[in-house]
C-alpha cells in the first residue's frame, strides 16, 4: 500500500474539478495496483492504475 497524506481541501478540489472525491478512490488500495514513476512539470510523482467499484 502506498503512503499518502490526507488533505480534505485537496479532496474537495479534486471532486469539484474531476467529479471524484478521495473517499471514493480509497478502494483502489483494496485490490491490485500497478504503480510507476511519473513526472509532471519537473515534479517526481507516482502514477497508479487499479480497480475502483469493479472498473479500471
Amino acid at each position: 500500500m502506498m503512503d499518502y497524506e490526507w488533505d480534505w481541501r485537496k479532496s474537495r478540489e479534486n471532486e469539484a474539478k474531476h467529479g471524484v472525491s478521495f473517499m471514493y478512490v480509497i478502494d483502489i488500495w483494496l485490490n491490485w495496483v500497478l504503480t510507476m514513476p511519473s513526472r509532471r512539470k519537473g515534479e517526481n510523482r507516482k502514477l497508479s492504475i487499479g480497480v475502483i467499484a469493479g472498473e479500471y
